[in-house]
């Protein structure tokens, strides 16, 4: 859900300009509010599913997801629009969060680490396809059609999980919610012994595939601006132009003036 949120939404960026009538930098906070959503929103669900339970956060995070969604595909505005995105972050991050405790809750280490490698497996399979059908789903159906695309497979998704049982049981649970004992979490898991190298190249990792993202946006809006950069750059030549001819045109009419004049005082 995460990768074809980002990923199948980048080919809607041009035509959310000329749309909503906007710069390209503020269409990329599309982009980047969302990514700052789905970072609180992994903090928020993880921690509120060691709680309240896995299945309850799931099933809040897609129905958030799928209501974002159909809010984002309704818009007038870029205002409304971003605001929805970020509600759209947040909801993303509820599945690949819950979905890999989930699994750790129900499987030994062996098992579970192939059952993350297929799923990791899955995952790579996003960035690959979702901008084909982000650029399919626009040039046919217009941008509004990506956003219900996604409202669509939260839709999907929450059916799913409706059959999913509980893998958390109530003597398990975190016995608070409160933000210091969860700030305490943190700090615990930093200080255990083969967290910290893997969770700095994870995101390195993710640093450096946002930067590549960043830059192909960058790409497109400089694209954007390349033809009104020409034609500002013609529009000056035919003003030189014109006023070189111009300055030409009073030198002959200086010079017949001159001509004149002394043939009528050599007469």
């Amino acid at each position: 859900m995460t990768a074809l949120s980002i990923d199948m939404s980048l080919p809607e960026q041009p035509t959310l300009v000329d749309e909503l009538h906007v710069e390209p930098d503020v269409v990329q906070l599309t982009l980047g509010l969302f990514l700052a959503g789905y970072a609180a929103g992994q903090l928020a669900f993880g921690n509120l599913s060691d709680a309240l339970g896995r299945r309850t956060m799931l099933l809040a995070g897609l129905v958030l997801f799928t209501v974002a969604g159909i809010a984002c595909a309704a818009s007038p505005s870029i205002e409304v629009l971003l605001v929805a995105r970020v509600v759209q972050g947040l909801g993303a991050a509820a599945a690949p969060v819950v979905a890999r405790a989930m699994v750790r809750d129900t499987q030994p280490a062996s098992t579970g680490a192939r059952m993350l490698s297929t799923i990791m497996m899955v995952v790579a399979l996003a960035p690959m396809l979702a901008p084909l059908a982000g650029s399919a789903l626009v040039e046919h159906f217009g941008w509004r059609a990506i956003f219900m695309t996604l409202a669509a497979i939260g839709v999907a998704f929450t059916a799913l999980s409706l059959a999913l049982p509980e893998t958390l049981p109530p003597e398990r649970r975190a016995t608070s919610v409160a933000f210091a004992s969860r700030l305490a979490s943190f700090a615990q898991f930093l200080r255990t012994p083969g967290t910290r190298l893997p969770t700095t190249l994870v995101c390195l990792s993710f640093a450096g595939q946002f930067a590549g993202t960043r830059d192909r946006r960058h790409r497109v809006g400089d694209d954007r601006r390349a033809p009104d950069a020409v034609g500002s750059r013609g529009r000056l030549r035919h003003d030189a132009a014109r006023r070189h001819g111009s300055a030409r045109a009073r030198g002959r009419r200086r010079d017949r003036g001159g001509a004149q004049h002394d043939h009528s005082a050599a007469r």
